[in-house]
């Protein structure tokens, strides 16, 4: 039986599928999260910081583990380059649920769950391109 070759294309939407599940999963881990501190009077910017940090914590278990473990050659720069990335996305998120709950006037977890889904698109192309160097 002839082994198939993956294409450059191919390989990275294998990688953006992969890494959606994996966001489906940190993304059910950050939501779980910050809907039981704002259960418990957590203020809710502070319940996005501990909620994206358990997210995040999951993400790149899961994601050095499986998308993109080939390029894990120098694992001290990539796990500095995820911390930074991922700092500054949260960053991004929690000014764009700021907005969203002060300006707009949505609901905390509205806008948790639309500043999710904007985030997504970004977060991969960072983590490819960047955080793993591919």
């Amino acid at each position: 039986m002839e082994e198939r070759k993956v294409l450059p294309g191919q390989r990275s939407l294998l990688q953006f599928i992969l890494f959606a599940a994996i966001g489906g999963l940190n993304t059910a881990v950050d939501v779980a999260v910050y809907w039981l501190l704002l259960q418990l009077s957590v203020p809710y910017i502070v319940a996005n910081i501990a909620a994206y940090g358990a997210g995040m914590l999951n993400s790149y278990i899961w994601n050095s583990a499986v998308t993109f473990r080939s390029a894990i050659r120098r694992p001290h720069a990539v796990r500095l380059r995820f911390v930074i990335w991922n700092l500054l996305t949260l960053l991004i998120s929690s000014l764009l649920i700021l907005l969203m709950v002060e300006s707009v006037g949505w609901s905390e977890l509205w806008s948790k769950v639309i500043t999710t889904i904007l985030i997504v698109v970004l977060q991969f192309l960072g983590t490819k391109k960047w955080v793993f160097r591919q």
